[in-house]
């Protein structure tokens, strides 16, 4: 009888945990509606709901993997970066924030083809809209799986490419909501991570953001041995997931 109050007691502190997680990720419109009980909180919308550069559970992530090619059919499941550990600890100690924007160029018939990431180091602390690489900023373009860093003579094919996919999204997606970039602190890098995986996988979600409206969102898959902190989250198949950072707008 012990034992089974025990697990019980094991299962409401479980409930309670996911229950404050998931109101804390609410915007005020979602809470207005859940305060005149107009939204159930605990269904599958908010359940896969968590945002920011956090690890969520495997739930979260299958619950945005598997919503991704109902609500947008025409983006890539997945990108693969080879060795991308050497980027990101080029900028651990010297880059206050690491931007991951997505990218639509090219004209390949295979639309899934021309959408891309790209990753911005900088100390800006809010890029907001703007687009424009600064002098004291990095831009790497996601190359046949590899972080290409690029120079000045290419900013202006990254910032096309960023207006590029906002046009592309709002033709093929304008039920839905934008997602420009996803802003990751390199402390909360540094801190989280001490080593990538040599094929680093980040998985592409739809993100729930407001009834029957959903986002893109980036997730990282990374193997448990690699990640510097507790994770409270259940492990699956030795790996981890991470949102990839806050989203913008």
């Amino acid at each position: 009888m012990e034992n089974e109050l025990s697990i019980e007691n094991s299962n409401c502190d479980e409930i309670k945990r996911k229950l404050i997680k998931q109101i804390k990720n609410l915007d005020c419109e979602e809470l207005l509606l859940f305060e005149k009980n107009e939204i159930p909180l605990f269904n599958t919308k908010y359940f896969r709901a968590p945002v920011g550069d956090h690890a969520i559970s495997p739930d979260s992530k299958n619950g945005q993997i598997n919503a991704l090619p109902k609500t947008f059919p025409l983006f890539p499941s997945h990108f693969i970066i080879k060795k991308v550990g050497d980027i990101i600890d080029l900028y651990r100690k010297t880059k206050k924030h690491m931007y991951v924007y997505f990218l639509y160029e090219g004209i390949n018939t295979d639309i899934k083809v021309n959408i891309n990431i790209a990753f911005v180091f900088t100390n800006d602390n809010y890029k907001g809209d703007d687009s424009t690489i600064k002098d004291n900023e990095v831009l790497y373009i996601l190359e046949k799986n590899s972080l290409v860093i690029k120079d000045k003579t290419q900013h202006s094919r990254f910032e096309t490419a960023v207006e590029n996919f906002k046009d592309f999204f709002n033709k093929s997606c304008p039920d839905n909501k934008f997602t420009k970039y996803l802003m990751f602190t390199m402390e909360l890098v540094d801190k989280n991570f001490k080593s990538f995986d040599d094929d680093t996988e980040i998985l592409v979600g739809a993100m729930p953001y407001a009834y029957n409206i959903e986002r893109p969102n980036l997730i990282l898959k990374i193997n448990e041995n690699r990640v510097d902190i507790t994770v409270y989250e259940k492990v699956e198949d030795h790996n981890y997931f991470f949102n990839m950072g806050h989203l913008y707008p």
